[in-house]
């Protein structure tokens, strides 16, 4: 999840565009950029490779394997849920309040 708070706190000042006519895209809101920092924690491949460098003992390289898949599938799911939220919250509403069907 540090991902996800670095990519969010990324910019100066939540509320102003970090650079003059820049503004997130239609339809994109806080949460969905939340989501993605949070998916960005899948990214293993770079842990993997430097396990297979920091440790000579193949019991502890195995043991960070798995806490590698085990915090990128933390990284997906609160990723996946992060952007389910973010989707629900910014989805179109009808008058009375409940959600057109797509």
């Amino acid at each position: 999840m540090v991902n996800a708070l670095c990519i969010l706190l990324a910019r100066t000042d939540p509320g102003r565009p970090p650079a003059p006519g820049a503004r997130l895209p239609d339809g994109v809101r806080w949460g969905h950029v939340m989501g993605v920092g949070a998916v960005a924690g899948i990214g293993f491949t770079v842990s993997l490779f430097i396990t297979g460098l920091a440790f000579d003992d193949v019991a502890m390289r195995n043991d960070a394997k798995i806490g590698i898949l085990a915090a990128s599938i933390i990284a997906a799911l609160a990723g996946a849920a992060i952007l389910a939220v973010a989707a629900r919250a910014s989805a179109p509403t009808s008058p009375s309040g409940d959600v057109p069907n797509r």
